[in-house]
């Protein structure tokens, strides 16, 4: 199911007058959902998207996220055949710690990076892009 974009309906709520929970309320769901479904966290139902994009007058394709290429993590570990779950028991980190990495929302150890690159058989920086420009620790 598609993402919604958070940051374009936060700008058409805001230029309505909304509050989140009068959004809501609009589109039949909880606030904390609907704060859940703008951070990214997360994926609306078919339902709940049109019931959104029918609440601030706007067509459902403008409220859609461009989809995002599949991080070099995830890409390596898709060709390499592992599971996301085998992955995470290799390292030694539990799966949610492992999506999290793999989604870009937590950065890695360097221990835990080379455990990933030596299990995939590439490189930390094949792996983690901010390791090719130096920019994470």
């Amino acid at each position: 199911m598609p993402q919604i974009h958070g940051e374009k309906l936060r700008q058409r709520v805001a230029e309505l007058g909304l509050s989140d929970s009068q959004l809501a309320n609009a589109a039949g769901c909880g606030t904390g959902h609907l704060r859940n479904v703008l951070a990214g966290y997360r994926t609306p139902s078919p339902a709940l998207t049109h019931k959104l994009a029918r609440a601030v007058a706007m067509p459902v394709g403008d409220l859609l996220a461009e989809p995002q290429d599949a991080s070099p993590l995830r890409q390596r570990r898709q060709a390499a055949g592992i599971s996301p779950f085998d992955l995470a028991e290799r390292v030694g980190i539990s799966y949610s710690h492992f999506n999290n990495i793999e989604r870009g929302r937590m950065a890695p150890s360097l221990r835990v990076l080379r455990e990933l690159a030596a299990i995939l058989g590439c490189t930390i920086a094949d792996i983690d892009p901010h390791q090719a420009t130096g920019s994470a620790a």
